[in-house]
């Protein structure tokens, strides 16, 4: 009988014991605590892996401790991942859950998602990638000139995260080349050569200095006060090699604070307009972009220009003197207007006037061979259409700039006003120089 007394008031005792405070090391456990570790010579050892296995615990707990021999840091699992104690706990590691395509060529967009993705860099293979969107579940990217086979890869400062498949670089590079390049008519590289590239033509006219230097796409021309003056381009001296409309691109880095409107690339009929035939010039107050589109239709009844009616000025499109650009202007003659777009973005556009194109006529050129003995349609670089430096044309005005200032590099006109996706892909493969 005494037994069974004696091991009923053992087991009571130890029921409150379990429920009641639990020292390691001290006899005195902290009111407020479930266990109480006391020590002055040992430490408290939690459960030692790496991230491979700390990723393989089945339905993790938020409050669950480790310590990573991957990172060398305590982790907590928080609910929704597992932070990092070693950056003050205030960020979680990096994770992708998966990415679409899963193959394609150098220039191929990538989307990414997956958690605490937000200032990520991405690396296929190890090899380093543009980022155009970036949150904190997903991220946009480009395949990077010279990416191979294999996993990608997202770091921030909290860590690394890898793929769990490899993204397959197939053949091929996806370039600015290949966008509408049925429509291509002109193009100007500016890889150690001024020459124009559909047509063989090289520039009759060099003025003021200029110099090969690094470009977006290879290399570009440097302008400081020059001109470049092209002899007749059989492509654009058409009369209707533009009248269901056109596209004019390029890569540029511009002066700011520019008072007066400098001429970046314009056909010169020699009609006694200063704005030509087609052409746009520039003006940044500050940063700011000022777009100077024209074109000048010719008919029995004379010439008749854009003008100032077609300038874009006070758009919302900055860029830093130092930083390429990239500047598109398009004419649609099915919707009759000028539209204008910075780095592949649609900034504003501009109505025709039907005093300039009447409704049931098309925007045609004047020819050498429409205007014989008088037209001369060159294209310029850095020139309006004045007397100097064309034969006819009004003498320079006080609002202008008689020279370009800058680096161009790949200037492309098309017979077409390409759609805002073409001109998102000529932005997307030049930004990473394709």
């Amino acid at each position: 009988m005494k037994k069974i007394i004696f091991t009923t008031l053992f087991f009571s005792l130890f029921v409150v014991s379990v429920f009641a405070q639990v020292g390691i090391g001290t006899n005195t456990p902290n009111a407020s605590s479930v266990l109480d570790l006391t020590s002055t010579s040992k430490a408290f050892l939690p459960p030692r892996m790496n991230t491979a296995a700390r990723d393989a615990i089945q339905s993790p707990v938020a409050g669950m401790v480790i310590f990573n021999t991957t990172t060398n840091c305590i982790e907590l699992y928080r609910g929704s991942g597992w932070y990092n104690m070693c950056t003050g706990g205030t960020a979680l590691l990096p994770t992708i859950t998966s990415f679409t395509p899963s193959s394609g060529p150098v220039g191929t967009s990538v989307t990414i998602t997956g958690t605490n993705l937000t200032s990520a860099t991405v690396k296929f293979n190890n090899t380093t990638a543009s980022v155009s969107v970036n949150t904190a579940t997903s991220i946009t990217c480009t395949v990077p000139s010279g990416a191979t086979t294999g996993n990608i890869t997202a770091t921030t400062t909290d860590g690394t995260a890898t793929s769990a498949s490899v993204f397959t670089v197939t053949g091929g590079v996806l370039t600015s080349n290949e966008v509408a390049k049925s429509n291509l008519i002109a193009h100007w590289r500016f890889d150690d050569s001024k020459i124009e590239d559909t047509s063989g033509v090289l520039p009759f006219s060099s003025t003021g200095t200029q110099a090969y230097v690094t470009g977006k796409i290879g290399k570009a021309l440097q302008f400081t006060g020059a001109q470049l003056i092209y002899p007749t381009i059989a492509k654009i001296n058409n009369a209707t090699a533009l009248q269901n409309g056109f596209t004019l691109s390029m890569w540029v880095q511009l002066p700011s604070n520019t008072t007066n409107y400098s001429p970046l690339w314009q056909v010169n009929g020699n009609i006694g307009d200063i704005f030509g035939l087609v052409g746009l010039a520039f003006r940044k107050n500050g940063d700011v972009f000022d777009f100077d589109g024209a074109l000048t239709h010719v008919n029995g009844t004379g010439t008749h220009s854009t003008g100032f009616g077609a300038h874009l000025e006070g758009s919302s499109f900055s860029f830093a003197s130092a930083t390429w650009a990239f500047i598109t202007m398009t004419y649609d003659d099915a919707t009759r207007k000028i539209s204008y777009y910075g780095n592949g973005t649609k900034i504003g556009e501009k109505a025709v006037d039907v005093s300039v194109i009447p409704a049931l006529e098309k925007f045609e050129l004047v020819t050498t061979a429409s205007n014989p003995g008088v037209s001369i349609s060159q294209v310029s670089f850095g020139a309006l259409n004045t007397n100097p430096p064309f034969t006819t044309g009004p003498a320079p005005a006080s609002w202008q700039n008689s020279n370009l200032t800058g680096v161009v590099d790949d200037v492309r006109l098309f017979n077409k006003a390409l759609s805002g996706t073409e001109i998102s892909d000529l932005y997307t493969r030049g930004s990473a120089g394709n």
